[in-house]
């Protein structure tokens, strides 16, 4: 066991009397009053590891933050699915969130010790919002904002699809070649919005 982890024992002495140093040089303990109480024993715990911070929606619909270098960080959703990570020696960390629905608990151990958990996400079921402000663009692609992170899916008149993710808040999709009448929707955690149409 690592000294960072091992648990101290802190014992008070107390002299009895009749004690002599045992070490030459040093002079004898003064004499303790009858009656004196047994070696009192303290538990020290280790510092507790500090929680995870800066915790955002990183890129490619990754949950990211800053933790401990070398943490294990465990990821927990709202269904009790876990995804763990390690931080990096920045102690910078992602895990993906595929498959995974808000709010997450989030913990980081070190050497045995886990942090206090941070929350983050909304646990509601509030419906994902449809994109809007969709356009033409000078260029040909077609755009709109929506939210950060989501992936938006244009179909087309004949059913020819494209995707992309919405960035800052802002989609574009090249639509050259496809027929116009677009469906467009956006999803992200097993959520998807209601379409909007645009010709």
């Amino acid at each position: 066991m690592s000294s960072s982890s091992a648990r101290r024992r802190v014992i008070t002495a107390s002299v009895f009397a009749g004690a002599t140093a045992l070490a030459v040089g040093l002079a004898a303990p003064a004499a303790a009053a009858p009656g004196s109480p047994a070696p009192a024993i303290t538990t020290v715990s280790d510092a507790a590891v500090a929680p995870v911070i800066t915790v955002h929606l990183g890129p490619d619909e990754q949950l990211g933050g800053f933790g401990t270098p070398g943490a294990v960080v465990t990821v927990t959703d709202r269904d009790g699915d876990v995804v763990t990570t390690h931080a990096a020696a920045s102690g910078l960390w992602f895990v993906p969130l595929e498959g995974l629905r808000p709010a997450f608990s989030i913990v980081q151990s070190v050497d045995g010790q886990t942090s206090q958990p941070v929350t983050w996400g909304a646990s509601d079921d509030t419906v994902l919002a449809p994109v809007d402000t969709v356009h033409n663009a000078p260029d040909g692609r077609l755009g709109g904002r929506g939210t950060t992170g989501a992936t938006v899916t244009v179909t087309d008149a004949a059913g020819a699809v494209r995707t992309t993710t919405v960035t800052g808040p802002f989609w574009f999709v090249d639509v050259v070649g496809m027929q116009p009448g677009f469906t467009i929707t956006q999803s992200q955690w097993g959520q998807t919005s209601s379409p909007v149409s645009f010709r």
